[in-house]
C-alpha cells in the first residue's frame, strides 16, 4: 500500500522530533466516516496506538481499536462544533 499522509494537529515546531504530518502504509479501517490508522502494534492486548482521522487531520490518538471507536462515538455529536472552531463558518 502507498504511503499516506495526514496533518498532526498538535505539532509544534520548538519540540524536537515532531513533524507537521504522520505518515503510515497501513491500509485504514472506516469506522462512521472517519479513517483509523493502526500506526503502533503492541504484543500487548489493547496496547497499539490508532490515529483516528478525519479530512486528513488526525483529531485522536488512542490505545486499542475499541478506544478508537469510543472517540468517535463521541466526538461525532461535536463535530461540526469542532470544524468551525477550526476552520470558521466555512465548515
Amino acid at each position: 500500500m502507498p504511503e499516506t499522509t495526514y496533518e498532526n494537529p498538535w505539532y509544534r515546531p520548538e519540540q524536537m522530533g515532531s513533524s507537521p504530518v504522520f505518515t503510515t502504509d497501513v491500509k485504514p479501517t472506516e469506522y462512521m466516516g472517519f479513517l483509523i490508522y493502526k500506526r503502533i502494534r503492541s504484543v500487548t492486548r489493547g496496547g497499539s496506538c490508532y490515529d483516528v482521522v478525519k479530512d486528513g487531520i488526525c483529531f485522536a490518538q488512542m490505545c486499542g481499536i475499541n478506544g478508537a471507536h469510543m472517540a468517535i462515538k463521541t466526538q461525532r455529536w461535536k463535530q461540526r462544533d469542532w470544524w468551525k472552531k477550526r476552520f470558521g463558518n466555512a465548515a
